[in-house]
């Protein structure tokens, strides 16, 4: 028995890069090899180049080793690179879950989306295009157990990675690069249904978010992806040493709606990569434009770590308790905002946050975007050891247009620099500070809110 198949084996050369490791694959579940090598250089073009017009079809017990091989979207295709089922055969029971597919690199493993095939959220399933989830490189669903590791992808046409009901695994050694010019470019999305996933070692920079866990359950998420007998709910997940940025989103997004519950989620140690605006006075090599971004950094993340956001609602937003058991550690921030928080959450914890000098607020519930609904309604939660070096508003607790409240919420241990304003707050209920140390501790309350500074109530 051989131990892998590649796709420059004897009888398994196709009439095109991708049939050819299709067939790669077909003869390693027949073979019971279960395990595709990728090779640089292309025996049927004698090029370092394999190019892929139509995604690999990948089954369980399956291993795909990208060693050092390039491999590039066709011009002009519209379709993944690797995916686990047949787009129009969605495996919805558990009895069609599949188990245990790894992609991993070797050496400087690339996927690359190439020219972009005009294919957006615009136009996506209209006259005659595919939805635009074909531009992702990789969609794994009802999934358990998996691997992806130590490669790298670039020029992302959509979403580089797409996961729906995968429970089980690894993300990890990740280098994401997004230089086409089209709108919502996350990396790695984990959607309704995914649980019990690790993501570290991750690098780069996105269109949209980098990380984002988005628990929606519209038409799409029930109709096409549910999985009877699973959860729809995305929980036990861990995201760690996380360095990137993002064109004109965040780092780690948090989102749910409809039902779908996010909880038991630890996020630590997030660097945000941009230059600094003490660093370097050039502009971020982006390509997108930031009209609506109500910060003044354009081309920058808005944040480092989001929580929560109004829109894509079909039957009910979130709920209190639907975002919970929340623990974020060791955030580091250069520009606009470190922990942006538009939800219901509650037990939750944000420790240990360093924001730059170009930081406008270090957490605030303000929305980065004008015309939308802002504000946060938290009850047990604590943030602690804060270090801002800027001067604008370190708490910016702003409301716009819902009475928001806020009850048992702590900061501990806020050196707050010569910030303008320690805290702006605008919520109902409560604010204890035990701890606020700076130049100027200036503190603002609307007249429906009361911060307690050590003991003592300053407005009420």
């Amino acid at each position: 028995m051989k131990e892998y198949i590649t796709p420059n084996d004897e009888g398994v050369v196709g009439c095109s890069d991708s049939e050819s490791i299709q067939n790669a694959v077909n003869e390693a579940i027949r073979s019971d090899a279960r395990r595709v090598v990728i090779p640089r250089i292309n025996g049927r073009t004698g090029e370092a180049l394999w190019s892929v017009d139509r995604a690999i079809i990948l089954s369980s017990n399956l291993e795909i080793v990208l060693d050092n091989c390039y491999i590039r979207q066709a011009d002009g295709s519209m379709d993944n690179v690797f995916r686990n089922f047949e787009d129009g055969a969605v495996r919805s029971t558990l009895e069609e879950e599949q188990e245990n597919i790894i992609i991993r690199g070797i050496g400087n493993a690339v996927i690359d989306g190439g020219i972009h095939n005009g294919l957006n959220q615009k136009n996506s399933g209209k006259n005659g295009m595919p939805h635009v989830e074909m531009n992702n490189a990789i969609r794994l669903h009802n999934l358990r157990g998996f691997r992806l590791q130590d490669f790298s992808i670039i020029n992302q046409r959509w979403w580089s990675i797409n996961l729906n009901y995968v429970e089980e695994g690894y993300i990890g050694g990740l280098k994401l690069k997004c230089d086409n010019g089209s709108h919502n470019l996350d990396g790695i999305d984990l959607r309704s249904g995914c649980n019990n996933i690790i993501l570290e070692n991750l690098y780069g920079q996105a269109g949209d978010d980098f990380i984002a866990l988005t628990g929606f359950y519209g038409s799409r998420e029930s109709d096409k992806y549910a999985v009877k007998g699973k959860s729809i709910d995305i929980h036990d997940i861990i995201i760690r040493d996380i360095v990137a940025t993002s064109a004109e989103c965040t780092l780690v997004a948090l989102r749910c709606q409809d039902g779908v519950k996010i909880y038991n989620v630890t996020i630590d140690t997030l660097y945000d990569a941009i230059s600094s605006k003490e660093q370097s006075n050039e502009s971020p090599s982006f390509v997108f434009g930031f009209d609506n971004n109500a910060y003044k950094s354009p081309k920058s993340p808005y944040s480092v770590i989001r929580i929560g956001q109004v829109g894509w609602i079909s039957k009910r937003a979130c709920e209190m308790g639907d975002m919970h058991s929340i623990h974020v550690n060791n955030i580091h921030s250069r520009t606009n905002c470190a922990v942006l928080l538009n939800e219901k959450l509650e037990n939750s914890y944000f420790g240990n946050i360093y924001a730059d000098a170009g930081v406008d607020r270090v957490v605030s519930t303000k929305s980065c975007r004008a015309h939308q609904t802002y504000g946060a309604d938290m009850r047990n939660v604590v943030f602690e050891n804060i270090f801002y070096k800027g001067a604008g508003t370190a708490f910016d607790l702003d409301v716009n247009g819902v009475e928001r409240t806020l009850e048992n919420v702590y900061i501990r241990n806020a050196f707050v620099g010569d910030a303008e304003h320690a805290v702006d707050m605008k919520h109902g209920g409560a604010l204890v500070i035990d701890g606020l140390y700076g130049a100027h501790p200036d503190i603002k309350t609307a007249d429906c809110a009361t911060v307690i500074l050590d003991g003592k109530r300053i407005g009420d």
